[in-house]
């Protein structure tokens, strides 16, 4: 028996007796056999599929058959690839007894293709061509799974048994991947061929096992099941169970028990048999013998053995017997045993009665009429007759013979008080008109069925309900009918209308209904009251969907209301169970009918406690007339009076389950006394209780105790009510004291916290989440947070809501403040710590922060305090820069400019609003040599690069220059850039820099000294004096451009022409020409900066040089106007002496005195 099914991908490929290449031109294949009566040749090929890549192998099938369908063994069979992509091998070279040849496909796939495939009987002209479609999968498999239904079959003494296999194949999101064809195989039992997944990833398939798999030795077997695709695989374990029950009891039903039957009709009643054990359960592989009497004219068909239910059916057919002449039928059973065989039977008689009245008409209809089916496909419709006498009166309990052109008929019921009997149709694959007809006696009619094909599925109608058998009763018992509709995607259709109908007129059912979300449309189905039952038939509900001529059946039986004569209960646990709300058992209500036999199968029960919890309330009763509930215990201990109760009947004795108290299972806080403790303080007092499974106290239990503050008893026992006390005493440490508490009765431990708050402040801490913060509106962090941390005299965090206040001391930045607006603002502490917000204002500086609180509160007699001096608030970013430098040269160290000379130049930055500022500033100096590199080339430089200012918001740089270029200005320009938007980007400013002579020393020579006027009339002897300035700096360089101040203490006029000075008359206005000639001041240097100078022909100056002319007369000239002043203004005075000196215009340094004399004769 050949286990394997090659039906997918993924697998490597197998090694085979011939394998052929297989192209257009050279067919595999091979001659020999035979071809006598060969008249077709059937290819079976899979139409299309999804695969990985990689290789693959796919399963085709050559069947050769004769004119009448029958395969034909021995016939040689070759196939021909059209294009030729894989190759064809099979490892049989003719067709098996079956007119079989099953070969293999393979291809190592990497895209998609489509393979024309061609079987032809060899050396014959008869040929079938398939093509085969693979479709290269573009989704990733995430996983291949494989479940059997019943993962336990038994088969008994049966020659085989069949189970489900349902495999998911899905995608890495988990959706169903459809149009796979997945390789299955077993280590025993014979798998039919598979399909491809559907939409939701899924197909179904059958697995058979036969008895002579099982060893005679063994009473089962274990096999697995493996699914695999695309390296995915996945195993399910079956296993197969003779069973060895032994027969106990033994049933036999006929349905339908009496039948009426037209003259010639041969009527047929199905036999049902079940044989079960002791316990009820059906015994599967027992054979069972059939007798009749009489026996002539009577055909009983001999039934297979029974199933795993214990079950087995056949037929009986008679023509109408006399009246009065029921055919008695007996089943039985041998069994055996050491002391001989012996035999279980039943007894029933089934009545075929002769019609007595004249048939009038015969009515038939179909519902609905037309069908719609994909290829291959089947649909069904329900077929009905209805037969009148001549009075046009229902004819009840007929037998119709019903015959059809196509597809295949149900066994028809009888016809109902209606006078209706009914067949289900199934198209069974053919399509086109099909002709169903009916025939009572000598009338008969007809119907026809149209099957349409499409060319997809249109989709499916399912009907399921909750019961299969209820009571004529009038309602009290009725069976709730689902219709699920979904559409040729197997998605569910919602909103749309199943019409239900159902037969016989004993019955009725709701109709239409509107599907739901799920696509299901859901209704009832009842009896019509006492005596409308259809036992031992079945009423027919169908449902229909006319937009794609859907429809679907399912029987529901209609009893007689049963007389119930006692009902007897059990359980279990009738000597009691653990009242603890959770554990369970069974309760069974076996249920007895006034005959002494069970009720049938189907009957409702319900069933009532008066502690506890049924689950459910209500359920039907099974074989044996048991019917079982789940029983969950009460939470009580007291006792359980169950009853139950089926078709108004109560059990009586109840059934009395008594609830006994558990084992302890719970450990809970009851009480803490006080709440909360104080350091130092009092003792606290801790309740428990140890509580079982229903809430009681347990006794005598020990529990142990431990605290992660303060002391605790460390043991204690519970008293009769369960509660077990601990005291906890506070030691100094202040905080949640988290209790455990613990019995070796309980698995988990009880833990809980207690509250140790602290004593009264004793000491306060200041402190700040930053230290620095800036100016407001500039971009930086305004704000501040300060926290107070109050603690008692043990170190504990204080109570909360304890006051505390805070204060800037002065000085401190303008515009500083809490964020109350002022400078004092106050907070309430929280786990011992109590916090304000410290605001910025526009100036910036340190602050210093004070926080007090008090020992006594709420007196606030005795305060604590805590200052904070380290909080900064710093300048916004710069918005202003001012130059600055020193007039005090200093000698310049080694520099790339090789200059002598430095002075120092800083840059003041400023924020928005005049506030230094500090930090990382960069500032970039540097000098604008416009101007001095025109008139004197490149005389000074400046360290510029990124100069960083100090906290004091100055940025310091050197000026380097040698001595000539004192007294020269330069333009020197400083920038820096600022990141906000308050100011430019870039900030800059330039300063003229006048550079300043280092330690000067100034020579004064003065010639002549000393004149002698001559006393002759008009007294107009002039006296010039040369004086002469020299300047050099420190270094001995002689100084340029200096401005150099000359006096004497005589009032006299200095000139900066010699000859202009020895003019003897001055011309009027001569004192209005000061800025030309007459001065006290001159530069230094042969090019001085008054430019003047130039034009006097007198002027001749070397470097450091600064030269002007005294003029000196007698006396008061006025021939001069303005008169110039004379020496002599006493004419007593025959000599005067006077000091002439010169300055460095502006600074400290200046020449030594020189006495001048003057004199004239008595």
């Amino acid at each position: 028996m050949k286990k394997l099914m090659a039906l997918a991908a993924g697998l490597c490929l197998l090694t085979v007796l011939v394998l052929v290449n297989c192209d257009t031109r050279t067919p595999s294949g091979s001659g020999g056999g035979t071809t006598t009566n060969v008249a077709e040749v059937e290819l079976q090929v899979p139409i299309e599929f999804k695969a990985p890549s990689g290789p693959l192998e796919v399963t085709v099938n050559a069947i050769a058959k004769s004119s009448t369908g029958v395969g034909i063994p021995d016939v040689a069979i070759e196939f021909m690839l059209e294009p030729g992509y894989g190759t064809i091998a099979y490892e049989d070279s003719v067709t098996n007894q079956y007119g079989v040849l099953e070969a293999q496909y393979s291809v190592d796939l990497n895209t998609s293709i489509s393979e024309q495939i061609t079987a032809r009987a060899f050396n014959t002209s008869f040929e079938d061509t398939k093509v085969l479609t693979i479709n290269l999968l573009d989704q990733e498999i995430k996983s291949v799974s494989i479940d059997a239904v019943e993962p336990v079959v038994y088969i008994g003494t049966a020659i085989s048994v069949i189970d489900t296999l349902i495999v998911t194949v899905v995608d890495t999101n988990n959706l169903g991947i459809s149009g796979l064809l997945v390789n299955l195989s077993s280590g025993a039992g014979s798998i039919t061929n598979v399909d491809t997944t559907d939409n939701a990833g899924q197909v179904k398939t059958i697995i058979t096992f036969y008895n002579d798999e099982i060893p005679s030795t063994a009473n089962a077997i274990s096999t697995w099941v493996f699914a695999s695709l695309g390296g995915k695989t996945d195993s399910t374990k079956i296993t197969v169970v003779r069973q060895s029950f032994t027969p106990a009891q033994i049933e036999l039903t006929p349905n339908p028990a009496f039948i009426l039957l037209a003259e010639g009709t041969q009527g047929i009643s199905n036999l049902m048999t079940v044989v079960t054990d002791a316990g009820g359960n059906g015994v599967a592989g027992i054979t069972v013998n059939l007798s009749v009497s009489p026996t002539s004219g009577v055909n009983v068909t001999p039934p297979d053995p029974t199933d795993a239910a214990g079950e087995t059916s056949t037929t009986i057919k008679s023509y109408a017997r006399e009246a009065g002449d029921s055919v008695r039928v007996v089943a039985s059973v041998t069994l055996s045993s050491p002391e001989g065989d012996s035999l279980l039977t039943d007894t029933t008689y089934v009545t075929f009665a002769a019609l007595e009245g004249t048939i009038s008409s015969v009515n038939v209809w179909a519902e609905p009429p037309t069908l719609t089916v994909t290829s291959g496909g089947s649909a069904s419709s329900s077929i009905f007759a209805r037969v009148l006498d001549t009075t046009n009166t229902a004819i009840q309990n007929l037998q119709v013979s019903f015959v059809s052109s196509k597809g295949a008929l149900t066994p028809p019921t009888l016809t109902d008080s209606a006078g209706v009997a009914m067949v289900t149709f199934y198209s069974n694959g053919d399509t086109g008109q099909v002709v169903i007809a009916a025939t009572a006696g000598d009338k008969s009619d007809s119907t026809i069925v149209q099957v349409n094909q499409s060319g997809e599925a249109t989709g499916s109608l399912t009907l399921t309900t909750n019961l299969t058998v209820i009571y004529a009763d009038g309602n009290v018992t009725y069976a709730i009918v689902s219709a699920t509709l979904k559409n040729a995607d197997n998605e569910a259709i919602v909103g749309d209308t199943v019409h239900f109908t159902a037969y016989p007129v004993e019955s009725k059912i709701a109709s239409p209904r509107i599907t739901d979300s799920t696509g299901t449309a859901e209704t009832t189905f009842d009896d019509l009251g006492p005596g409308y039952f259809t036992y031992p038939d079945s009423a027919r509900i169908i449902g229909k969907y006319d937009p794609l001529g859907l429809a679907d059946t399912l029987y529901i039986m209609i009893m007689p209301a049963p007389t119930i004569d006692r009902i007897e209960l059990s359980s279990p646990a009738s000597g009691g169970m653990e009242g603890n709300g959770y554990d369970t058992t069974s309760v069974t209500a076996k249920i007895y009918l006034e005959d002494n036999s069970y009720a049938p199968p189907g009957t409702a029960v319900e069933f009532f406690t008066t502690l506890g919890t049924f689950v459910p309330t209500d359920t039907v009763v099974q074989q044996g007339g048991n019917a079982t509930v789940k029983f969950v215990s009460a939470t009580s201990l007291d006792t359980a009076v169950i009853t139950a109760e089926c078709q108004g009947y109560v059990s009586d004795p109840p059934l009395l389950i008594p609830f006994s108290p558990g084992d302890p299972v719970d450990i809970s806080l009851v009480s803490i006394e006080p709440s909360q403790l104080m350091v130092g303080g009092p003792s606290g007092t801790l309740t428990i209780i140890v509580q079982d499974t229903v809430g009681h106290g347990v006794s005598n239990k020990q529990v142990s105790w431990s605290t992660t503050l303060g002391t605790i008893t460390t043991l204690s026992i519970t008293d009769g009510l369960g509660f077990a006390v601990a005291y906890l005493s506070p030691q100094t440490e202040a905080g949640i004291a988290q209790i455990t508490a613990f019995t070796p009765a309980v698995a988990e431990t009880l833990n809980f916290g207690i509250p140790i708050i602290s004593g009264l402040p004793s000491s306060i801490q200041l402190s700040s989440n930053v230290n620095t913060i800036q100016v407001q509106g500039t971009g930086g962090q305004e704000a501040a947070t300060l926290t107070a941390s109050v603690m008692d005299p043990n170190g504990n965090p204080v109570p909360d809501s304890i006051l505390v206040v805070f204060e800037l001391l002065s000085p401190y930045p303008a515009g500083a403040q809490f964020d109350n607006g002022g400078i004092i603002d106050s907070s309430l502490t929280s786990s011992g710590v109590a916090r304000v917000s410290l605001n910025s204002g526009t100036a910036s500086g340190p602050v210093k922060v004070q926080a007090t609180t008090w020992e006594d509160p709420p007196l606030n007699t005795l305060p604590i305090t805590a200052q904070k001096s380290n909080i900064t608030i710093a300048s916004g970013p710069p918005y202003d820069i001012d130059i600055d430098y020193s007039s005090d040269p200093q000698i310049a160290g080694e520099n790339g400019m090789g200059a002598a000379l430095m002075i120092e130049v800083n840059a003041r930055v400023s924020d928005v609003y005049g506030n230094n500022v500090s930090g990382e500033t960069a500032v970039f100096f540097s000098v604008d040599t416009t101007m001095h590199s025109l008139w004197w080339g490149n005389y000074a430089h400046i360290e510029g690069g990124s100069i960083v200012i100090d906290t004091t918001g100055i940025a310091f740089t050197n000026l380097y220059y040698n001595s000539e270029a004192t007294f020269k200005s330069v333009n020197v320009i400083a920038m820096c850039v600022s990141d906000t938007a308050i100011a430019d980007t870039t900030i800059s400013d330039t300063s003229t820099v006048i550079l300043p002579i280092y330690e000067g020393d100034m020579v004064l020579t003065v010639t002549p000294e000393s004149h002698m006027f001559i006393q002759v009339p008009p007294y107009d002897d002039i006296c010039v004096m040369r004086a002469k300035a020299t300047l050099k700096d420190g270094l001995n360089n002689k100084i340029n451009n200096a401005k150099v101040i000359f006096n004497n203490g005589l009032g006299l006029f200095f000139c900066a022409d010699s000859g202009y000075a020895n003019v003897t008359n001055l011309p009027a206005g001569w004192d209005t020409l000061s800025h030309l000639y007459w001065r006290f001041e001159t530069f230094t240097g042969p090019n001085p900066i008054d430019s003047i100078n130039y034009q006097l022909p007198g002027f001749n100056q070397q470097n450091g040089e600064a030269i002007l002319y005294m003029r000196a007369i007698e006396v008061n000239s006025t021939a001069s106007n303005p008169p110039y002043p004379g020496v002599f203004i006493d004419p007593m005075t025959l000599e005067v002496i006077g000091e002439i000196e010169a300055t460095l215009d502006g600074s400290d340094i200046g020449s030594d005195p020189v006495n001048v004399t003057f004199r004239r004769s008595a």
